[in-house]
C-alpha cells in the first residue's frame, strides 16, 4: 500500500463509515478469534490496553487524506513506558465506499502486520469520528482522550474564566435527592427512590394551638427553679406583638432559625450597610474630640506613662515614644 506524500489534513467529509464491526473483522483477520463463547482469546486485552492508549492521551497529531479510492489515516502514537523516545508511527488505510480496512501499519515490533495495540487505538478514535458524525479531526481535540497542544503551565492564566464552582447554586435540603451512581443506566428508567429528606409534620393540631401556652408554663418553671439557667435566660414569653412569618413547617416567629431555614421562598437579595451613614461618636461620650480617622494606634489618649526598658535601643526607644 503506497500513502500519498502530501495533501494530509484534518478534514473528514469524505470519511466512509468505520465502526467497531470493521474493526473486529480487521482484528479476524489476524487468526485470533473473537467468539463470545471463547474465554482463552487475547482480543479483550488488547482492546483494553488500546483502551487506556486512548484515554491516557497517547495518540496525537491525527491527520487524514483521500483518493479516489481510499481514505487515509496516519497519527503519532507515545510509548508505552518510554514516553521521552521518539513516539511511533500509524497509518491506516480505508476503503473509501465500504469503510473496510484495507491496511495498517505501525513502526513498533509488533506493527508491521498493522494488528498491535497502537493501530487498535487509533481505530478506536476513528469510530468515534463517527460515532459523533465529526467533519474535522479537531472537533475532538477538548475530548480527555485528546493531548492538549500546550501544558497547562504553558497557557495563559484562567483565574478570570468561571468555573464549576461558579454554576452552583443552593439548592433547599427538602429537595435534595441522592442516587447511586449508574454509568449506563437511564436516570428515569431506575426504580430506586433514592434518599431524600422524610421530614413531615408530626404535630398534632391541638398541640400546635396549646404551643404557646406551653412554652409560656416552661419558661416559668426554669426561672422559678434558677433564674440564671441559661434556657430561662434565652426564652422569651411570646406576646401578641411578635410577627409570625409563614415557613414550610408552620408560622415561627420572625427571627427565628426556622423562620429562615425553613422558608418557603429563597432570598434573592443581598443586605449592604453604609458605615459611612452611622455617627463615629457616641453622643453621650464625655471627651469632646473629634475622630476623623481610625488613630495609628489606640494609645493617643492614655494617661498613664509607658516606662520603656533600659535594655533596647535607642532607635526603638523613640518610637515606642512616638506611638504613646
Amino acid at each position: 500500500m503506497r500513502y500519498p506524500s502530501d495533501g494530509w489534513s484534518i478534514d473528514l467529509t469524505k470519511m466512509p463509515f468505520f465502526t467497531r464491526a470493521e474493526m473486529n473483522k480487521h482484528i479476524s483477520k489476524s487468526g485470533k478469534n473473537i467468539g463470545s463463547n471463547t474465554s482463552t482469546h487475547s482480543v479483550p486485552t488488547s482492546v483494553r490496553k488500546a483502551t487506556t492508549f486512548l484515554q491516557d492521551e497517547y495518540l496525537k497529531e491525527t491527520l487524514s487524506a483521500s483518493d479516489e479510492s481510499y481514505f487515509y489515516f496516519k497519527a503519532q502514537c507515545h510509548r508505552s513506558f518510554r514516553k521521552n523516545n521518539p513516539p511511533h508511527n500509524l497509518k491506516v488505510a480505508l476503503c473509501i465506499v465500504s469503510g473496510k480496512v484495507k491496511h495498517a501499519y505501525c513502526t513498533c515490533v509488533a506493527g508491521a502486520v498493522g494488528f498491535c495495540n497502537h493501530v487498535l487505538a487509533l481505530m478506536m478514535k476513528v469510530c468515534k469520528f463517527t460515532l459523533y458524525e465529526r467533519k474535522s479531526v479537531s472537533d475532538l481535540e477538548n475530548e480527555d482522550d485528546m493531548q492538549p497542544k500546550q501544558a497547562c503551565t504553558s497557557m495563559l492564566q484562567r483565574w478570570h474564566r468561571k468555573g464549576r464552582g461558579d454554576t452552583i447554586v443552593p439548592q433547599p435540603a427538602m429537595e435534595v435527592v441522592v442516587h447511586k451512581t449508574h454509568q449506563d443506566l437511564d436516570r428515569s428508567l431506575s426504580r430506586e427512590p433514592g434518599v431524600r429528606c422524610l421530614l413531615y409534620e408530626a404535630r398534632t393540631l391541638q398541640s400546635m394551638r396549646s404551643q404557646r401556652a406551653d412554652e409560656q408554663k416552661l419558661c416559668e418553671r426554669l426561672k422559678a427553679e434558677n433564674p440564671k439557667m441559661a434556657l430561662a435566660q434565652i426564652m422569651e414569653p411570646f406576646s401578641e406583638s411578635t410577627q409570625l412569618l409563614e415557613t414550610k413547617f408552620g408560622k415561627s416567629p420572625q427571627g427565628s432559625y426556622a423562620s429562615y431555614q425553613l422558608s418557603t421562598t429563597e432570598d434573592n437579595f443581598k443586605v449592604y450597610c453604609n458605615i459611612s451613614s452611622l455617627p463615629r461618636v457616641d453622643p453621650g461620650h464625655t471627651h469632646n474630640i473629634p475622630i476623623n480617622a481610625y488613630p495609628r494606634f489606640p494609645l493617643n489618649t492614655a494617661t498613664e506613662e509607658f516606662v520603656m526598658p533600659d535594655e533596647i535601643a535607642a532607635v526603638e526607644k523613640a518610637y515606642g515614644k512616638a506611638l504613646c
